[in-house]
């Protein structure tokens, strides 16, 4: 059984509470390599994404409140009269307790003095905004890709 179907289902279900008008996100979550060699996950990514042009590009570690703040900011994003959310106060309330359960599950399936975490080039075209990281946990010995993206 996949460990991480609930954080995939989680993404689905926030894909669905982030669409809007002119306005929707996707997410992918998944396992690149089955170890924590940082090179052989960005070769995998370079070439099953065709990224070529990011072969050289330096990656950079991010902390771990920096990763939460910087997703919370995105998912915070309720855009404006052109495009975005407009989210009634029960859909908001819905929208929290998912993004708390995101957390409560990443929180207990990676442990901050055994993962590091990297800001990765993007891979997907973005409107609104974008995210892109690494987590390399040595704990499970495998290195993840965790995107986010919004656009029209």
């Amino acid at each position: 059984m996949d460990e991480f179907l609930p954080m995939k289902d989680i993404l689905k279900r926030l894909e669905k509470l982030l669409y809007g008008y002119n306005y929707e996100c996707h997410f992918q979550f998944e396992l690149i390599v089955e170890s924590t060699d940082v090179t052989a996950a960005r070769d995998k990514i370079n070439s099953t994404y065709n990224l070529e042009l990011y072969k050289g590009h330096a990656i950079a570690p991010i902390s771990y409140n920096d990763f939460k703040a910087d997703i919370n900011e995105k998912l915070s994003y309720r855009g404006d009269k052109g495009a975005g959310l407009d989210l009634s106060k029960s859909q908001e309330e819905k929208l929290q307790q998912e993004i708390s359960k995101l957390w409560a599950l990443i929180d207990d399936k990676f442990t901050p003095n055994t993962t590091t975490i990297f800001i990765h080039p993007d891979i997907n075209t973005w409107v609104f905004w974008g995210f892109c990281f690494l987590i390399v946990s040595r704990e499970k010995e495998s290195i993840y890709l965790f995107e986010g993206l919004s656009s029209d």
